[in-house]
């Protein structure tokens, strides 16, 4: 299942972030990932993201990016 992530969601997406980041080696900020995410969350101004199983097990964060040379705004797969 794949559904669109929503901000009663939050708490689930921190989780799943500082899990990838413990096993990707990264540092995890629980407060900066909170914060980059709510907006992402709230509407689609800036990206989307998505959550993957049943229950979530996976998520995935798409923005937008812009360019002159590809005529404006364009979406800009995250890992």
């Amino acid at each position: 299942m794949i559904r669109r992530g929503r901000l009663d969601d939050l708490d689930l997406l921190a989780s799943l972030s500082a899990e990838f980041n413990e096993v990707d080696g990264h540092a995890h900020d629980d407060a900066r990932v909170r914060v980059a995410l709510t907006p992402l969350l709230r509407d689609d101004d800036l990206g989307i993201v998505y959550l993957f199983g049943e229950p979530p097990s996976g998520y995935a964060v798409v923005t937008w990016g812009y360019s002159i040379e590809s005529g404006g705004r364009f979406l800009s797969p995250h890992r």
